[in-house]
């Protein structure tokens, strides 16, 4: 896996992540709302996470079309962003 790819995983951990220190582990393959449960809120927040992450402006809000963590990942390949 790339370095973005590292990275958008890490951060999506972090928000699974509790005060014990146990972590949810994400895969690539996981869905944003079937598998992580995430609503639109949530995702509105992944996508504002993501460009703090890659100092960058997801355009139209395309990532509320993300439907799992690989289209993320695939964005961030797509336009050559880098953490």
């Amino acid at each position: 896996m790339n370095e973005a790819g590292k990275a958008i995983i890490e951060y999506l951990e972090s928000m699974y992540s509790t005060p014990q220190g146990d972590t949810r582990v994400i895969k690539p393959e996981h869905s944003f709302t079937d598998d992580l449960g995430m609503d639109s809120l949530t995702q509105v927040e992944v996508v504002m996470g993501y460009e703090e992450l890659f100092d960058c402006e997801v355009e139209d809000f395309m990532g509320l079309n993300w439907k799992t963590v690989q289209d993320a990942i695939d964005y961030a390949i797509k336009n050559n962003l880098k953490v």
